[in-house]
């Protein structure tokens, strides 16, 4: 018996890693498989190509009546915040799938993650955090994957000026995510009159990011609140020339990857979970420097001048990014694809 507890509605990183999960145990006729939704039932429900999850047990883990001392057989796997451990049913192998965004992980974290049989997380960067702030419990990488929708969508033939390029801020922390280092590089390009592009954030706040808009250099916000599916996600990205993903620290990176499986000409930094996935398929990288404060933590630092010099880079060199990217999506989606990366899955779910 596995029984997964997971964010399994919306469209992020946390419930597109889940269904990615839990279709891929399907897939491989897992029985006695659970999956048992985090997110408040009906929270997407209407929402075309979200499918619910039902979960009996969803109110008595959300209000902590889970019976935890009666261990429960076979394997439970909690996805994201280490706190829901302490609200599911214990059994007999405790699995937890967690992620770091910044260079530290609050302190009770580690006492938590040291009650697990094993931690699951996607980059070498997120185990080394881990390690470093204490947790000693054994600790597997399974990387993050990319749908097979990115590989198969057909991008639409785009007028060749002006660039449109896609910038996505799905957490109300512009800093980490580069968004505000990205709209000063790109302001410093337009006073030198080297800007001949559109830029569109992607944002899940779009209320705190509307006043980055500036209709005289081209800069757009628009919501990124509506649940969808990946299919649409890369109908979406596939309307975009390029991608720009500036982030200091990133647990999941997954953006990039999708944007250059769906043919995408994408910049985005060296650092945290970009390195790990990116390194194969981003176009060019920018560069980060020192640990910098970041959202009460510390992450890479960003220099503006090294963005604005990959802005003018793929403005100046998009023809040949553009042919560049177009020879990666096979080699991309045999390396990445939820199949390839989750082989060893269930041998790690499994109790010995």
């Amino acid at each position: 018996m596995i029984t997964f507890y997971g964010h399994f509605s919306g469209y992020s990183s946390y419930p597109t890693v889940c269904r990615a999960i839990a279709n891929y145990l399907h897939s491989i006729g897992t029985k006695d498989l659970q999956l048992c939704d985090l997110r408040p039932q009906g929270a997407y429900d209407g929402v075309p190509g979200i499918s619910r999850v039902p979960s009996s047990t969803w109110r008595a883990v959300q209000e902590g009546r889970a019976d935890r001392w009666n261990k429960r057989p076979g394997t439970a796997l909690v996805f994201g915040f280490p706190e829901w451990v302490r609200r599911v049913a214990q059994h007999e192998r405790m699995v937890g799938y967690h992620v770091c965004d910044v260079d530290r992980i609050p302190r009770h974290w580690a006492h938590i993650i040291n009650t697990e049989d094993l931690v699951i997380t996607p980059s070498q960067w997120c185990h080394g955090v881990f390690r470093n702030c204490g947790v000693t419990t054994p600790i597997a990488i399974v990387h993050h994957g990319v749908d097979v929708a990115f590989g198969a969508v057909k991008r639409p033939k785009l007028p060749r000026e002006p660039l449109t390029f896609l910038h996505t801020c799905s957490a109300g922390e512009p800093d980490r995510k580069g968004t505000l280092q990205l709209v000063e590089a790109w302001e410093r390009l337009a006073s030198m009159g080297e800007i001949d592009a559109k830029l569109t954030i992607l944002s899940s706040f779009p209320e705190a990011h509307a006043p980055l808009a500036k209709k005289s250099l081209g800069i757009k916000v628009i919501s990124g609140k509506v649940a969808r599916t990946p299919a649409e996600m890369a109908q979406c990205v596939a309307g975009f020339h390029g991608l720009v993903q500036p982030s200091r620290a990133e647990g999941f990176g997954m953006l990039p990857l999708e944007c250059a499986a769906a043919g995408l000409p994408t910049l985005a930094t060296d650092c945290t979970g970009h390195a790990e996935h990116d390194r194969y398929s981003t176009s060019w990288s920018i560069p980060t420097g020192p640990l910098a404060p970041c959202g009460g933590a510390q992450a890479p630092s960003l220099d503006l001048g090294h963005v604005a010099n990959a802005l003018l880079y793929m403005i100046e060199n998009y023809d040949t990014l553009q042919d560049e990217a177009n020879a990666r999506r096979s080699t991309i989606m045999e390396t990445w694809a939820w199949h390839k990366v989750l082989e060893n899955l269930p041998e790690l779910l499994t109790p010995s």
